[in-house]
């Protein structure tokens, strides 16, 4: 009688295994369950947590290079997603975080030992035209 570990393959790391023409190594997708309003919601959550505006993220949206999304797009609608966007939006009460990568350092922050391996982060306040930002 076979044992279910005879029946198994065994795991190699796709660095370490042999490449074959017929197997490019393409991302596979499969169907799972699942509530698409909930994954709408979170995509743009994400979306907007990491900067992105409006128009830029409908654009992904309507993009067929981005696959989840364009489906969300196309069962949902284009209404049904810009109103989850303005929500979200609107639920973030002015709240945007931004990455800007400065290559000169603040000279006062650096510790004389310091090998310069981490990352400086700061915050700053910024006024904005409806009002402060942080």
């Amino acid at each position: 009688m076979d044992t279910l570990a005879d029946n198994m393959v065994p795991k190699v790391h796709p660095l370490d295994r042999e490449m074959f023409p017929e197997d490019p190594m393409e991302l596979m997708t499969n169907v799972v369950n699942g509530d698409p309003a909930l994954m709408l919601r979170c995509m743009i959550d994400e979306y907007l947590w990491m900067g992105w505006s409006r128009e830029d993220l409908l654009s992904l949206f309507r993009n067929d290079e981005f696959p989840v999304l364009k489906q969300l797009y196309d069962h949902f609608g284009e209404a049904r997603v810009m109103a989850e966007i303005d929500e979200l939006i609107a639920s973030m009460a002015g709240v945007r975080v931004t990455a800007v990568v400065d290559e000169t350092p603040d000279p006062d922050l650096i510790e004389a030992d310091d090998d310069m391996g981490l990352i400086q982060l700061s915050l700053r306040r910024r006024e904005h035209s409806e009002g402060l930002l942080s």
